[in-house]
Formats: structure tokens, sequence, C-alpha cells
């Protein structure tokens, strides 16, 4: 039993770290409303302003939305 669950979590972490790499679900969310809080968490975090309608439209350029 703690073999076939080790196996199953093995199993879903290899998963996990393949959608990862290919960009899913990440991806998905760089056209639709989501991208204005990761964009809004990013200029945070890079010490911007996410106010700042320059940084703004150069996030937008950089992630390719």
């Amino acid at each position: 039993m703690a073999r076939g669950l080790a196996v199953l979590v093995a199993a879903m972490l290899i998963a996990s770290a393949g959608l990862s790499f290919l960009g899913w679900p990440g991806r998905t969310y760089r056209d639709t409303d989501f991208v204005q809080f990761y964009a809004g968490a990013t200029a945070l975090r890079e010490g911007a302003s996410p106010y700042d309608l320059v940084w703004w439209a150069a996030f937008y350029d950089r992630i390719g939305s």
C-alpha cells in the first residue's frame, strides 16, 4: 500500500513538473482578466508602482500579452 502511494505521488509530481515546464496553466491567463492581478503583484515585487502606465505597457510586452 505504501509503495503504491509513493508511486502515485511521484507520478503526480512528475506530471505537475512537466505541465509547469510547458507553461500550463499559467499561459492561459496571459490574455484574460487575471493578468491584471499578476501585473499588479509583479509591479510591487519589482519596486514599481502598479499605476505607472509605462511600466504596465512594458510588462504586457514582456509577457507577450
